[in-house]
């Protein structure tokens, strides 16, 4: 397997790191990728959180994220979407430095290995600062899901989203607890790979958060234990 390494991004990384963007998000999908302008100010804002993941001397995934006041943050309003928490992924304006709570902004990857690896430091810089992460998921699998039920109008669909991230973190444990055993088909990816790592669970779902079709909208809150 070959190795990959994490380190912490340069100047000379950014136009690999936007056209790794471009190719991931412009299939119709309405999320708006990361630019020059983002990473740049990153590495200005918080630069032991901007890591990128190489493999075969290739880029092939980075990760980001930004300290915020979690108690300040609920009171203002700002968890109502992610650009009001987020300062539009800029980070600038949100970053608290003496936060006490760590916020991702973006993980991305184009290799299964380095989504791993960086996934393990947005974990491990958290516990290491006794300062732990929250993460925004997106359920990619969540309109098909929805669309395959039966309605039920006494049930809230945010109730029906809740009881879906539920299934997927209970299916995911089962089958970490299980190696042998196959994950059931209706579970979230993202989910799954978040799970899998056995420190985070939901603390909220959120509707409206970010504009994602194929995820009706809806985030998922995940906060790290530990």
């Amino acid at each position: 397997m070959e190795k990959v390494t994490i380190r912490q991004a340069e100047p000379k990384d950014f136009l690999a790191l936007e056209k790794m963007e471009q190719k991931i998000w412009h299939r119709g999908n309405r999320m708006k990728p990361f630019d020059c302008g983002h990473f740049t100010t990153w590495l200005n804002t918080y630069p032991v959180a901007f890591q990128i993941g190489i493999k075969n001397e290739k880029i092939l995934g980075f990760v980001y994220f930004q300290k915020i006041d979690l108690d300040a943050a609920m009171k203002d309003g700002n968890f109502k979407n992610f650009d009001m928490i987020t300062d539009h992924g800029y980070s600038a304006k949100t970053h608290a430095p003496n936060g006490n709570y760590h916020f991702g902004i973006t993980l991305c990857s184009q290799s299964p290995g380095v989504g791993e690896e960086l996934s393990k430091y947005a974990l491990d810089y958290p516990k290491k600062t006794k300062t732990p992460l929250i993460i925004p998921s997106r359920v990619p699998t969540l309109d098909k899901y929805l669309s395959g039920q039966k309605p039920q109008p006494d049930l809230p669909i945010k109730e029906l989203v809740l009881r879906y991230a539920q299934h997927c973190e209970r299916m995911t444990k089962a089958s970490s607890a299980s190696p042998g055993q196959k994950l059931p088909v209706k579970v979230d990816p993202i989910l799954n790979f978040y799970f899998k790592t056995n420190q985070l669970s939901i603390l909220a779902v959120v509707p409206d958060f970010v504009e994602d079709p194929r995820s009706r909208n809806f985030t998922i809150l995940l906060v790290q234990n530990f």
